[in-house]
């Protein structure tokens, strides 16, 4: 079985693995990759506290938190993008029925 370490270190690379995901707009990777990851948390910090190397615990957690802030800055701007796009097809959808209505 993996030690609490290697199973932290398979996290971070979960998580830098979603982030490229993220960059290059592969969303449907980055949901599966997340559903892995969380899991794999899951199961790192259930159960009693091992004696592990807590200050290299604590920077891998660091370097996680750190992708997880990129993640949620790529995905606030997915997002706006999705909803800019969609208010310009409302916009061009309600023009289309305003020229439809006045040509008739």
């Amino acid at each position: 079985m993996n030690t609490k370490n290697e199973q932290l270190q398979n996290v971070v690379e979960y998580s830098e693995t979603m982030l490229k995901n993220a960059q290059a707009g592969n969303w449907d990777s980055v949901i599966d990759i997340e559903v892995q990851r969380g899991e794999l948390l899951k199961n790192l910090f259930s159960g009693s506290p091992q004696n592990n190397n807590v200050a290299e615990m604590d920077a891998e957690i660091r370097k996680i938190i750190s992708i997880n802030e990129k993640l949620e800055a790529i995905t606030m701007n997915a997002r706006e993008d999705a909803r800019n796009d969609l208010a310009s097809a409302n916009k061009g959808r309600h023009a289309v029925d305003l020229y439809a209505q006045n040509s008739a």
